[in-house]
């Protein structure tokens, strides 16, 4: 034990002749005047109280019956310091632990890293900063990244360039160039909106994340501004509006993004097919699926664009509800209401007998939303049926058991018109995804809780991935869901047709 305390610095080799000095007076273990003199904090001093004897001391000068008191004193403490926690507040930044132990980018010690995040966090809140704004704050910024084909086109963009400045024919690979560009068909989807550290100019990856962007205040501002950020570009570039369900929520006013045609945004085509998107529980906002994602892998990966620019496409309307506003606890909450208002004449006319119009619906739904959407539907089936054409569940969590008093619905979960996407995570024994829009075989326990939907294989472990590595098989399965319920109303109509002529014929 002496050992220990010897290392500590705890205790001190001491003479073998203990003495203590006071002024001039050296008095050993048998001086007649030892009992009078104590140590009180560091002090010899003289019981007699003459504050003229009072003087500092080393501790090995102290008498025994001081050093005994003194080596008490400093393990006591020590003891406090190691058992006890220290509850009152940090006097400095030290006290602050550093999450994964990994520094902001330029700091080489916690006080610079600690000092450095404060800064930004005060400047993002203060400044009430957003999107672009919010991330050059925080030292970073998006950019287009283009891939090795793209890249390739644009050198050769150059040489056309300068040899029809010089008079000389284009290459033959470059003939077509101008049209491609012309007529929008140069959409790469290799390429990406990736997040960059604006000093370094390096690519935010999972690898490098906490070295710009530490977890805690400034992952959730970073995250918060990259998702302003894509829905920004959403509006813009797609026409969407935000659209108020509920202001008088506690909390979050409640809010959807759509297209500015469909008619809750005060648009007038309400004949168009609408492609409902909902994403999971969590923090995401409005039309974004991953947090993670959108800073590490892209904003098109992590995001509902590709699913938006298809729809605008095949002139669809679009709308992309925010159940989580006001957490993922409320998320229930926020569907129910956002549905009613913005699909109100849906459920105006459903138990109108001579409404007769169609208003095709497609339902893309990721995670937690599965159920969400699912738990609506129990309730308002009799409403969305007839005009829901597809829906496509990415890692769906609702349960097929819960419809089982709702056969209509039942039916229509494991028709031709559902599918399941299912993304290869590492717990079912799959250590590289397979691949995408491959059948999956269920077994016992996967019937029993989804029931005969067809199931495929989403292209990814990653769970928060599956929307953007099944993105394809999706549209297949909505553009031949669409086309078939079209002949299917176009011959409703043929028939219905024949019949009025034949009735006017035996008039």
């Amino acid at each position: 034990m002496s050992q220990v305390l010897l290392q500590e610095g705890l205790l001190q080799s001491w003479p073998s002749e203990s003495s203590c000095e006071m002024g001039n007076i050296h008095c050993s273990e048998g001086c007649a005047e030892a009992d009078k003199h104590v140590v009180s904090d560091g002090l010899i001093r003289n019981i007699d109280g003459d504050p003229s004897n009072t003087q500092s001391v080393e501790s090995k000068s102290v008498t025994r019956k001081g050093r005994i008191k003194l080596l008490v004193s400093k393990l006591g403490t020590t003891l406090d310091r190691i058992l006890f926690v220290d509850e009152s507040p940090p006097q400095s930044n030290d006290s602050r632990r550093v999450h994964g132990g990994v520094l902001l980018h330029g700091c080489d010690t916690p006080e610079e890293h600690f000092d450095r995040h404060d800064v930004i966090i005060a400047t993002m809140k203060d400044c009430q900063l957003t999107s672009v704004k919010g991330l050059q704050a925080a030292g970073l910024e998006f950019e287009l990244r283009k891939c090795s084909t793209c890249l390739l086109l644009d050198e050769e963009k150059k040489c056309e360039d300068s040899q029809n400045e010089e008079g000389n024919d284009c290459p033959d690979a470059m003939k077509d160039y101008d049209s491609i560009v012309q007529f929008g068909l140069l959409e790469c989807e290799d390429c990406c909106t990736r997040l960059v550290h604006r000093q370094s100019e390096t690519l935010v990856e999972r690898d490098n994340r906490r070295k710009f962007i530490s977890d805690g205040q400034m992952y959730d501002e970073v995250s918060r501004c990259c998702m302003e950020f894509a829905q920004d570009f959403m509006i813009k570039e797609y026409g969407m509006k935000w659209i108020t369900i509920d202001s008088e929520n506690e909390g979050y006013p409640i809010r959807a993004l759509v297209t500015e045609t469909h008619p809750a945004a005060g648009g007038s085509s309400i004949s168009r097919p609408t492609v409902l998107i909902i994403t999971g529980k969590g923090k995401v906002g409005a039309g974004i699926f991953s947090r993670q994602h959108i800073q590490t892998t892209g904003v098109e990966p992590s995001t509902a664009l590709f699913t938006i620019k298809q729809a605008k496409m095949r002139n669809m309307n679009v709308v992309l509800l925010d159940p989580n506003v006001n957490g993922e606890r409320k998320s229930y909450m926020a569907v129910e209401k956002s549905m009613s208002k913005l699909f109100n004449y849906i459920e105006e006319t459903a138990d109108d007998e001579n409404a007769s119009s169609r208003y095709p619906l497609l339902i893309q739904a990721h995670s937690a939303a599965g159920g969400n959407i699912v738990r609506y539907l129990m309730d308002k089936s009799h409403c969305y049926l007839q005009h829901l054409q597809a829906i496509a569940f990415t890692d769906s969590t609702h349960n097929i058991q819960w419809v089982n008093k709702h056969p209509e619905l039942s039916q229509f979960l494991e028709s031709s018109a559902a599918i399941y996407f299912r993304s290869s995570k590492n717990e079912f024994g799959y250590s590289q995804p397979q691949p995408a829009g491959e059948d999956m075989s269920p077994d016992s326990s996967w019937l029993r809780r989804f029931g005969k939907i067809r199931t495929c294989w989403a292209g990814t472990t990653e769970h928060s991935l599956s929307d953007w590595s099944a993105r394809k098989h999706i549209w297949e399965h909505f553009d031949k869901q669409t086309n078939l319920q079209a002949l299917d109303h176009a011959s409703e109509n043929e028939n219905a047709s024949e019949k009025g002529s034949d009735s006017n014929k035996i008039l």
